[in-house]
């Protein structure tokens, strides 16, 4: 009884710190506190999701621990609401989906402190574009753009960035559309997405304990080479919370411990 009291004044003060603006302390409640999966609280925490996804200035590796936050208070949503009656709900598939584009957000921050780890956080970025229902438009395609010119995929990143000078009025619109204009009159970039951009996990993959979860074999082993050489807090932390969520790997090269 005294969590179910102590949960509903965190609740309340939440509510409050996000009509004052401050999302990001709200979410910070939740981490210290605990996020139960209380139907009374759910337009509390997509209110925070909601935020986060849309604030600006979290697109950097220096973001890792927002994303880091919020994707644990989720796991712990999504989690609790598996165990409930509203386990296959459209509610708690809902959820799942969002902890999904969080928990890319997480992971592609910590990959993008790490010069090896381009590629993949290029991917996780044109991964996200499948959920620009929820991720805003103007956002998903310029950050996807962006990521993909970094790593040189122009193709993609023209197609991207066009889309993006579509839907968007901000000061970056400029610098974008130069670019795109200079690549169009390129003939060797083909204004042409691949058709596998969704980066499936098919025969090269990396089983996981829990059944139904697995990863593209390559990008496994790049992502735990970078963090034995780096000791990055943060990738390892990424494989903490994979331990936690997907279990070990079968045959695993790495410990989660």
């Amino acid at each position: 009884q005294g969590y179910e009291v102590l949960s509903k004044y965190v609740a309340l003060y939440a509510a409050n710190l996000i009509k004052d603006n401050n999302t990001l302390k709200a979410l910070d409640l939740f981490c210290r506190y605990g996020a139960p999966a209380n139907p009374q609280n759910f337009n509390i925490y997509k209110r925070i999701i909601s935020d986060v996804i849309s604030m600006a200035g979290l697109s950097s590796a220096e973001s890792y621990h927002t994303w880091a936050d919020l994707r644990d208070v989720l796991f712990e949503i999504v989690d609790g609401l598996g165990k409930g009656s509203a386990a296959s709900s459209p509610l708690a598939q809902e959820f799942e989906v969002m902890f999904e584009i969080v928990h890319y957000y997480s992971t592609r921050c910590a990959c993008m402190q790490h010069k090896s780890l381009d590629t993949l956080a290029a991917k996780l970025s044109i991964s996200l574009l499948r959920h620009s229902d929820i991720v805003p438009c103007y956002k998903a395609f310029y950050e996807a753009g962006v990521a993909a010119k970094g790593v040189g995929w122009d193709n993609m990143a023209f197609v991207f960035l066009n889309r993006y000078l579509d839907l968007s009025e901000e000061e970056k619109r400029e610098e974008v559309k130069e670019w795109v204009l200079a690549v169009s009159m390129d003939q060797k970039v083909e204004q042409v997405l691949p058709t596998d951009e969704r980066y499936p996990v098919l025969r090269n993959k990396m089983e996981f304990k829990r059944p139904g979860k697995a990863a593209n074999k390559e990008d496994w082993n790049k992502f735990i080479m970078a963090t034995e050489v780096s000791h990055s807090p943060e990738c390892q932390d990424v494989l903490r919370f994979l331990g936690n969520w997907c279990g070990a790997p079968q045959n695993p090269s790495y410990s989660f411990n």
